[in-house]
């Protein structure tokens, strides 16, 4: 993704740059975004500092999202690349209340594609997302992921546990969109 490229109507992405991390941090750490992460070890938040290491390691890319208005809206990463294997871990948050449900996040997430299947020649890309989540699911599917499996009770939200369903997505998928 060029620095401000327009990705669709709805969204933009750009390279998140260590300016971007406070605000970033602040939606990385709210209940209602956070229930749905995991960032190893049951650490659900991200703090700001663990997100200026991550802008400086090779195995992340980080892009800001923001709404044709200009204002940042999400953010869209790639994480764990892994140049011998052609892996990577797909995540993403709107942590805009108002910017959800209007399609910003699939549309970062097919950039992001974009950046894992070109320049980074990337062979697989792999997500999960928590049994519940549909609007994630909605976000993974047209981006062409595929459901793959499923690890069985291993999140909580409030007290509650629950499944991950696990998708991946591979270069030579092209544009076709399975389940």
């Amino acid at each position: 993704m060029t620095r401000g490229r327009r990705v669709t109507p709805s969204a933009t992405s750009e390279p998140m740059e260590q300016e971007h991390v406070a605000l970033v941090a602040t939606w990385l750490t709210r209940p209602d975004v956070t229930q749905w992460l995991d960032f190893g070890r049951g650490r659900q938040s991200l703090p700001a500092a663990a997100l200026t290491i991550m802008l400086r390691q090779d195995a992340h890319r980080l892009w800001l999202v923001r709404e044709p208005g200009g204002e940042p809206v999400g953010i869209v990463a790639l994480g764990e690349i892994n140049p011998v294997f052609g892996t990577a871990v797909l995540w993403y948050a709107v942590g805009a209340v108002e910017a959800r449900g209007r399609g910003v996040a699939t549309t970062a997430v097919t950039a992001a594609l974009g950046e894992a299947f070109g320049p980074l020649a990337l062979h697989a890309v792999q997500a999960w997302v928590v049994d519940g989540n549909e609007a994630s699911v909605r976000v993974l599917r047209r981006n062409g992921f595929r459901s793959v499996g499923r690890q069985r009770a291993c999140h909580v939200i409030d007290g509650e546990r629950r499944d991950r369903v696990l998708f991946d997505r591979l270069a030579d998928d092209g544009d076709r969109h399975r389940t």
